[in-house]
């Protein structure tokens, strides 16, 4: 599936697609997808880098973050959103649940990998993953239920992936 690069200027900071280009195309998209999966990315304890090392710093590391989002995001099947803030989405067409699992595993990781100026520093994030392969709706149900799994990720202990169940959470 190819996906329209309409509806809305790329986010300023990051160049990837925001979420009016998402709430635009969601419908469309998943009418077409035999699977929809959704990756719910945060940048964990986002709040302390910016108060313990200023705005344009936190900018900085949104700004790689979203570099690294997009290295894996991209593509025929795969579109990376700035959702809003520190947090980001992936969107992924008719891949498989092995395949998702994993590059989300590859995201967290790539992301640790990061250097920064601050030689202490270590930026992580969390991620929640939902697929959808029973109806083919354009609400954001999908999205609520990876936003769910990505708290069940903070709630954890960070730095980690999990997979939207209805019994987990």
């Amino acid at each position: 599936m190819k996906f329209k690069h309409s509806c809305g200027r790329p986010d300023p900071l990051t160049g990837l697609k925001n979420r009016l280009f998402l709430s635009a195309n969601l419908e469309r998209i998943s009418s077409s997808a035999n699977t929809l999966t959704v990756l719910m990315i945060d940048i964990d304890n986002f709040k302390q880098i910016n108060d313990t090392y200023g705005h344009p710093f936190g900018d900085e590391v949104i700004l790689r973050v979203a570099d690294t989002i997009g290295q894996y995001c991209h593509g025929r099947n795969k579109i990376g959103v700035r959702y809003g803030g520190e947090e980001f989405l992936c969107l992924m067409v008719d891949e498989t649940a092995e395949h998702t699992a994993e590059l989300a595993e590859t995201i967290c990781h790539a992301i640790t990998q990061i250097t920064w100026p601050i030689k202490q520093l270590i930026v992580t994030v969390s991620i929640g993953v939902s697929t959808n392969t029973l109806h083919k709706s354009g609400d954001f149900k999908l999205i609520e239920q990876a936003d769910e799994a990505l708290y069940q990720a903070k709630s954890d202990g960070k730095n980690r992936v999990v997979v939207y169940s209805q019994q987990q959470l």
